[in-house]
């Protein structure tokens, strides 16, 4: 639905930089892996002792070989399509840190470094110092040579010891400078002194006082220089979910909750980090405003799904973390596919580790401990993989187990919960804002002097002349400014449109060309677009659909698109068909030519529509007439552009080459009463409450779009401006606090619909009577606004489209 920027002022321009910015790279890009866990085969991979290992430990060991030469492949590849500045590996690089195994694994990486990457290691907890180093010949194992601190610093002198301009006085942390402006903390956190003589390796790591001393010092010099600094270590900075330093303390480091905000305080906004063998990232926020820091734990690559990460920077702004895994190795996996082999492998090992735990560390007898095993290994293997999404009957059966009244029982509920609940931010793929803060400032404005009545809506920016055309609805005019001076902005034309139409709703401009959409002054007649040269001389006109709403040109300049909205009139009498027109300026203004394309096509696809979650609501409407397209983006190079569908909840595709909309894609709800997807629903409760609601369900409902390609996907993004309908005969939003909930669904509507609840939260009445007894089973409102990230691939037609 139309809604218009009432405003006294014209036009405001505003400087916008980087808070704090200063000189420093931008768009680095790099690699990680974690714990590897590499394995010399020569010291023995049958025999029972062997097997032994494997069954109390699951990881690929066998496969290690084979799996590092294949990640270190793929990162080649990587670097070969889109130059990667450097690869880190933080620990665990050996099985048990044999001297030979740590050799091979360095020779692996210097493949990389042939190849013009350079690699940086820190120490796991594995790799120093550990009797565990061991060969395995039938039923025996015999130790072998292990490696020292001094020999970890001698194998991998070429990975980052001979490259640091700073080390640290009292363990193998450094810092070197890989690419100017970024500085690279390497953080030993390992406890190895003493493995020796406790006869096991430590697995549990810690700041010593001196490390994390120097680690501030470097961390503030090279913010004083401007430069940005990344981090990365063994062990993590902070849970990865609730209880995990209870559970497993011996993956957080020591003193977590303080040398973790001590280091965001100190403005560090990412470590890398693994040993968990988990693919998960968590935000970590410090106790100074603003201080936030990223743990970004990479799974193993000996651990299903075997991941690794390819993360570019966007200067100081923000990480883009991209997940990938490895999916074939050069290694006997007897016909399965290896993704499978790596998955059956982890999934029948975490079982027994799982049964084993229940019986002896829960105290469960064999039986109980069969049922639940299966639930506990599930769980272990989603937080391995990460963006934890439990399905409906797990999340009942822990829920279940909550509510036992079994301490044990419900000690279990509640860790399996913890485990299924991903802690925010994505996992697998995210954009981590790491300084947003923008700075504004006035540089200069213009007031039409109208007030509340439409004097500013659209803004378009002519480079050549620097000028800024401005849709004035009040007087049905486009004002051009010349703000070659932001400061003393000056009006130089006006271009009256009452020739053309009843109203002015949109602005582009495109190589010296200005077009303007007008609407008829019967709005639901067709509607105008009009072409003028940037002095205001009027080109050409052509006619539309009805209510052309927005335009814009293609990124090459040779079509102007037009989403014609076709909103009915108040008593719903008269209600034109939707549409989107392709205005071809191809060969000049002066011989444009016009193709509308519609949506008459899926009107026997209704039902179809519906089930899929478009919503096909309005009065005795069909398909056509209640598909309203609201906005129009197309990247640079696609065939398709995508058009918003508001109060549908959907966007379309619409083929440029062959000028037909080609599939309307539902956009789909948001489930309010899942864990993480809290709200708060009032504004009536005099402070911050956010929480579930079930059955409470949020429509996206877009307005604007922006389209970009980006390392050969197309990426769309929506701004969600949750519009309704509402006409002197049909309106579709009412309060919580007046509808009929049904009891059976809602046994407590009397509360939910207080004020202070749900009673003030706007919803749709078109949906959510699912079975037609006039009572709701569930609540959907317009969510507004916040901004959607869609991935679409090659949009499919629906069915016989």
């Amino acid at each position: 639905m139309k809604r218009r920027c009432l405003s006294i002022f014209v036009a405001t321009l505003l400087l916008v930089g980087l808070l704090g910015a200063q000189a420093m790279a931008a768009g680095v890009r790099f690699a990680v892996f974690a714990d590897p866990h590499y394995y010399d085969r020569d010291l023995g991979t049958e025999g029972a002792a062997f097997e032994a290992y494997l069954n109390q430990d699951r990881k690929l060991i066998p496969e290690s070989e084979a799996l590092v030469k294949a990640v270190v492949d793929k990162i080649i590849a990587a670097h070969e399509a889109a130059p990667l500045d450097f690869v880190i590996v933080p620990g665990d690089l050996s099985k048990d840190g044999a001297l030979t195994s740590h050799e091979e694994f360095a020779a692996c990486l210097a493949q990389l470094k042939a190849a013009g990457i350079p690699v940086f290691v820190v120490p796991g907890n594995h790799d120093i110092n550990n009797p565990h180093a061991l060969a395995y010949d039938g039923d025996t194992a015999t130790p072998v040579e292990n490696v020292s601190p001094a020999r970890f610093r001698q194998i991998y002198a070429h990975f980052g010891y001979n490259q640091a301009f700073a080390k640290a006085p009292d363990s193998l942390s450094y810092a070197v400078e890989p690419v100017p402006g970024v500085v690279l903390l390497g953080l030993d956190v390992c406890k190895y002194a003493d493995n020796l003589a406790l006869g096991h390796p430590e697995a549990s790591g810690a700041f010593s006082p001196a490390t994390l001393a120097w680690a501030l010092t470097q961390i503030e010099k090279a913010n004083a220089a401007g430069k940005q600094v990344i981090a990365f270590q063994h062990h993590s900075l902070t849970e990865h979910y609730l209880g995990q330093s209870q559970a497993f303390p011996e993956y957080v480091i020591d003193d977590w909750e303080t040398v973790s905000a001590t280091l965001a305080d100190a403005g560090l906004k990412l470590v890398f980090t693994g040993h968990y063998h988990a693919n998960d990232i968590t935000e970590i926020v410090g106790n100074t405003d603003g201080a936030r820091l990223y743990d970004i734990e990479t799974g193993s690559l000996v651990t299903a799904p075997c991941p690794y990460r390819i993360v570019t920077l966007h200067g100081r702004n923000a990480a883009q973390v991209e997940t990938r895994t490895i999916t074939e190795i050069d290694y006997d996996t007897g016909g399965v596919p290896f993704s499978e082999y790596a998955r059956n492998y982890l999934n029948e090992g975490l079982l027994g580790i799982a049964q084993y735990t229940l019986m002896y560390q829960y105290g469960l007898d064999s039986a109980t401990a069969t049922t639940l095993a299966p639930t506990v290994a599930s769980a272990f293997a989603a937080h391995y993989a990460g963006d934890e999404r439990p399905d409906d009957q797990t999340l009942t059966f822990i829920m279940g187990l909550i509510a036992d009244p079994n301490p044990t029982t419900r000690f279990l509920g509640q860790s399996l919960y913890a485990l299924w609940t991903d802690l925010t931010p994505a996992d697998g793929r995210a954009l981590l804002p790491l300084d947003p803060a923008i700075s504004l400032n006035v540089l200069g404005s213009y007031a039409s002097g109208f007030f509340n009545e439409g004097g500013a809506e659209i803004v378009a920016f002519d480079a050549k002349t620097r000028r800024l055309f401005v849709s004035n609805a009040n007087d049905n005019s486009v004002d051009a400014l010349d703000v070659s001076d932001p400061a003393n902005q000056t009006k130089v034309f006006t271009i009256d449109l009452s020739p053309y139409g009843g109203g002015v709703n949109s602005v582009a401009v495109h190589d010296g060309i200005v077009a303007v959409a007008v609407e008829a002054e019967v709005k639901q007649d067709p509607g105008t677009v009009a072409f003028f040269d940037t002095d205001g001389n009027f080109l050409n006109r052509v006619t539309v659909g009805a209510l052309p709403d927005m335009l814009t040109f293609t990124p090459d300049g040779s079509q102007v698109l037009v989403a014609n909205e076709g909103e009915p009139n108040d008593d719903y009498s008269v209600d034109p068909e939707g549409s989107v027109s392709i205005v071809d300026i191809s060969r000049g203004v002066e011989r444009a030519r016009v193709q509308t394309a519609g949506f008459e096509r899926f009107n026997r696809h209704r039902d179809q529509l519906i089930a899929s979650g478009v919503r096909i609501f309005g009065p005795n409407a069909s398909v056509a007439q209640d598909l309203e397209p609201e906005y129009i983006a197309v990247a640079e190079g696609s065939p398709f552009a995508w058009v918003s569908l508001q109060e549908n909840n959907a966007v379309a595709c619409l083929n440029l080459r062959s000028g037909r909309i080609t599939a309307v894609l539902p956009l789909g709800f948001k489930d309010h009463g899942l864990p993480g997807n809290g709200i708060d629903a009032s504004n009536k409760d005099d402070g911050i409450d956010i929480r579930s609601y079930d059955n409470l369900f949020g429509m996206f409902h877009p307005d604007a779009l922006a389209a970009y390609r980006s390392r050969g996907r197309q990426y769309l993004v929506t701004a969600n401006e949750g519009d309704a309908r509402d006409y002197g005969t049909f309106g579709e939003e009412e309060r919580v606090a007046d509808l009929p909930l049904d009891p059976a669904i809602f046994p407590n509507a009397g509360e939910l619909q207080k004020n202070s609840v749900l009673g003030r939260l706007t919803v749709t009445a078109t949906l959510g009577d699912r079975d037609g007894d006039g009572r709701l089973r569930r609540t959907l409102f317009l969510r507004r606004p916040l901004l959607q990230y869609l991935y679409p691939h090659r949009p499919r037609p629906a069915a016989g489209v």
